[in-house]
């Protein structure tokens, strides 16, 4: 909408909020040729993982907190696509804390 003041997202959707494989193909392939752009996403990736993670630990429930976020748990597969991209441009020591974090995540499902 011109003049809103909200930008739209270059990832086509899927029904249901996810990015299509095809979109998300692309945005990696977008953020591995401008290697400052993926060590800014995999950084703000930290941030909020290392938040998500330790409310999820510190949770009575933890299997009930990442229930309550399937937006979040959807997207699993996806941030494992970019921790594999980034393991070849980002510094090692931040595709390792990425990698640390998505492996203390709910297993991603996959999709048939």
């Amino acid at each position: 909408m011109a003049g809103s003041g909200h930008a739209q997202s270059s990832l086509a959707v899927k029904k249901g909020g996810d990015p299509s494989e095809a979109a998300g193909t692309a945005h990696l392939r977008t953020l591995t040729m401008v290697p400052w752009l993926m060590a800014a996403a995999v950084a703000d990736k930290i941030v909020a993982f290392e938040y998500a993670v330790d409310l999820a630990e510190h949770a009575p429930d933890a299997a009930a907190f990442w229930a309550g976020r399937p937006a979040f748990t959807r997207l699993l597969p996806y941030f494992h696509r970019v921790q594999r991209a980034a393991d070849q441009v980002v510094p090692g020591s931040m595709s390792i804390a990425y990698g640390r974090l998505l492996a203390r995540c709910p297993k991603p499902r996959v999709s048939t």
